[in-house]
């Protein structure tokens, strides 16, 4: 599954079917299960905090 943050894209791969999987939380479907590993993560939440930054200075300059 590709995924677009910003100028950040990266791929999360789903695991494998027949692979050992922990059990899916309530409510989550065992077939929704998917790998990421932090190292994936770390540009997307970056670029996400850098956005969100970035919208909270605009209202700020917008303000009188």
């Amino acid at each position: 599954m590709a995924v677009t943050i910003g100028e950040v894209v990266t791929t999360i791969e789903t695991l494998p079917d027949g692979s050992a999987r922990e059990e899916p939380a309530s409510g989550a479907s065992a077939e929704a299960a998917f790998e990421v590993r932090l190292e994936d993560l770390r540009p997307l939440v970056r670029a996400l905090v850098a956005e969100e930054l970035e919208r909270r200075l605009r209202q700020r300059s917008d303000c009188p």
